[in-house]
């Protein structure tokens, strides 16, 4: 039976490379791959290689997945670590990007899936690893699939740089809830200079924070992600008064205020 036809866009001029199951490393790496779960998805995973100088903190790969009919089946899987953005300094950036296991740095390779958790490749042992072998799922998708194209979308690198298509408006999605972050934040800071009292403060975030959490479509509008966003972030400054004490919730939204954030932009 005729393999699909897979295929990869990607960067390579930015040294951010796809590796598909047409690459001859794919087998290679595949074996390095510790799991305790088979992969239940008719599309095989992708493993996003970064040989650029900066660290990856945010992605969006899509698969699109073409029938015999010619129509195509479009998936995708992202990932934002939108906290590391609030560090405009590249030297404190540096330092906090080092205690997140999940920002993809320099020189480090990551096995991607529809269907499991994202992770890092790394040589754990031949006794611990599971080899994705491509025998009957391969079968299944030539069977529906005699096409895979999987695009990297779109990704934030650590400085605020974006790159990709973004055909489904990562960018976006991302800048929203950055500036959503902001809003709240400054309402916030905004009361307390103007001596609302702390009770009344709260008051409004749970108000916020209370409303049904809107079920998002595949593709969000921008007042969509606003009503979604304003919700998160009213959760986070109550959750942190709820564990450390109003005084500390409101010293972190004002240390959160108080410097430069990474500036996004598109390349």
């Amino acid at each position: 039976m005729r393999m699909s036809d897979f295929r990869t866009k990607d960067f390579p001029e930015h040294g951010l490379h796809l590796i598909g199951p047409s690459n001859p490393s794919f087998a290679r790496l595949a074996e390095l791959i510790k799991s305790s779960a088979d992969s239940v998805t008719d599309v095989p995973p992708v493993f996003l290689q970064n040989t650029s100088k900066h660290a990856v903190v945010g992605y969006r790969i899509t698969w699109e997945c073409v029938d015999k009919a010619g129509v195509a089946d479009v998936r995708h899987v992202s990932n934002i670590i939108s906290y590391l953005l609030l560090h405009g300094d590249e030297s404190k950036r540096i330092q906090t990007m080092a205690r997140d296991a999940g920002v993809m740095e320099p020189n480090s390779t990551w096995f991607i899936s529809l269907d499991r958790p994202t992770q890092r490749v790394r040589d754990v042992g031949a006794e611990q690893t599971e080899r994705w072998v491509p025998g009957s799922q391969f079968q299944r998708i030539s069977r529906a699939f005699p096409r895979i194209t999987i695009s990297l979308d779109g990704v934030f690198l650590d400085d605020g740089t974006f790159l990709g298509p973004d055909t489904t408006e990562f960018f976006n999605e991302v800048k929203t809830q950055m500036e959503t972050r902001h809003e709240i934040l400054s309402k916030v800071e905004s009361d307390l200079k103007s001596g609302v009292p702390a009770e009344d403060i709260f008051r409004k975030l749970e108000r916020i924070a209370g409303q049904p959490m809107p079920e998002l479509p595949e593709l969000p509008s921008r007042a969509e992600h606003l009503s979604f966003f304003r919700r998160i972030f009213a959760k986070d400054i109550l959750g942190m008064k709820n564990v450390f004490g109003a005084e500390k919730a409101f010293a972190d939204v004002h240390q959160q205020l108080s410097k430069p954030w990474v500036k996004l932009r598109k390349l």
